[in-house]
């Protein structure tokens, strides 16, 4: 609800290696009972966006990064352009901004 009023959202897993994250993230993406948090999320907001078109105009941004052994990840970068980049070692890469104290 708090993305259909106007408001950033994040939805965060942490947890140790194996513990479930990425099930309750994606789920089975063949069993629609099975789905996780994100395909519902997200199938729910383009119902309402559908829903509610004639009244608000609507703009949606997403992003899914991973944070794996200190290092951030861009998981809806398509292969090619992320072996494009890989390649091309003059690209900015993703990285984690670290205040004087080395805090995030």
């Amino acid at each position: 609800q708090s993305a259909i009023d106007g408001y950033n959202v994040c939805i965060f897993a942490y947890g140790q290696t194996g513990s479930g994250k990425t099930f309750t993230m994606y789920g089975k993406r063949d069993d629609e009972n099975l789905w996780g948090i994100a395909p519902r999320c997200m199938r729910d907001l383009y119902e309402i966006m559908g829903r509610d078109s004639e009244v608000f105009d609507f703009s949606v941004t997403c992003y899914m990064l991973e944070l794996y052994n200190d290092a951030l990840v861009d998981l809806l970068i398509d292969k090619k352009k992320k072996k494009e980049q890989e390649a091309d070692k003059d690209k900015k890469k993703l990285e984690i901004k670290v205040d004087k104290r080395g805090v995030v």
